[in-house]
């Protein structure tokens, strides 16, 4: 199970249910994001087993942005790889795609 942040919470469903208007104005009110993702989650569990997470909407586009520089990057570095091994044949944009790991669904 991921480490639970610092200033995340646990609660069951009824609970979550009874204090999701609270928790809501409280993520309105956080303008820039936490150093974590996981520092102000709040875990929603059923049967003493986490089953979800609420988010403030702050820490939810940061990690977005982050997973887009992340794929990014990886892109770079596999198109710089099939680079350095020479000029190579491919015969088709799927090809390309599936030799960089990409879908073209």
């Amino acid at each position: 199970m991921a480490k639970v942040g610092p200033g995340s919470r646990r609660l069951a469903a009824a609970e979550a249910r009874d204090e999701l208007s609270s928790i809501l104005h409280e993520f309105a009110e956080l303008g820039k994001p936490g150093d974590s993702i996981a520092d102000r989650a709040v875990r929603l569990g059923i049967y003493n087993r986490d089953a979800g997470v609420l988010l403030p909407l702050a820490d939810f586009e940061r990690a977005v942005e982050t997973e887009e520089i992340l794929d990014d990057i990886l892109l770079e570095l596999s198109v710089a790889e099939r680079l350095a091994r020479g000029p190579g044949e491919w015969s088709s944009l799927e090809e390309v795609a599936r030799e960089l790991g990409l879908g073209l669904d």
